[in-house]
């Protein structure tokens, strides 16, 4: 990747970073003032799923959610509607089987505005082990990631988004503790 694809890549995770913490001040606001916020800042976007109909499956923790493909870290009404509708690939991040990092990341938990089925599709993602499966699939194709490790970063360590093109890895990220924003559970896999 050339530098400066690295550093926009990287500005997209600290605003995603960002878009985060956001969520959860909302959240501590009178549920009618956040509405009010969240009605007035929302817009209509158009995500392309990866292949137009990819889903992620995690056995071990019983999740299964579509993929929302592309998102924008750094556009933060993009990011929250993809959010409504499944998990999100990162923007810049590898496609599914393809070399590189593939960059997926959702909720842990519902702030008080939450709109989507999918506020708490990765609340149980610390749970998974080394060696469990990560399902990717669509119509026509599916990957099986093997998971390698977890651990808990910062906010800020953009460094979990890196793409090391001499593999196809896939890392999924949530925040951390449960219903807080303060660190991030990184998953970390590669492809089978």
């Amino acid at each position: 990747m050339k530098p400066n694809h690295q550093m926009n890549f990287g500005l997209s995770l600290v605003s995603l970073s960002i878009i985060i913490v956001a969520l959860v001040g909302i959240s501590r606001f009178d549920q009618k003032k956040a509405s009010s916020i969240v009605e007035n800042t929302a817009t209509s976007t158009t995500q392309e799923s990866v292949d137009e109909s990819y889903q992620i499956s995690i056995d071990a923790i019983s999740v299964i959610s579509p993929i929302i493909n592309n998102v924008d870290g750094a556009d933060k009404n993009t990011y929250l509607n993809a959010l409504d509708d499944g998990v999100a690939h990162l923007k810049g991040s590898a496609k599914p089987g393809e070399p590189g990092n593939v960059f997926i990341f959702g909720h842990s938990s519902k702030t008080s505005t939450y709109k989507g089925d999918y506020g708490e599709v990765f609340k149980n993602l610390n749970a998974v082990q080394p060696g469990d499966q990560i399902k990717i699939w669509s119509s026509n194709r599916s990957f099986v990631y093997i998971i390698t490790g977890k651990k808990i970063v910062e906010p800020t360590d953009v460094s979990v988004a890196n793409q090391d093109f001499s593999q196809k890895d896939l890392t999924l990220m949530t925040c951390w503790p449960i219903g807080s924003n303060k660190q991030r559970l990184i998953v970390t896999s590669i492809l089978q």
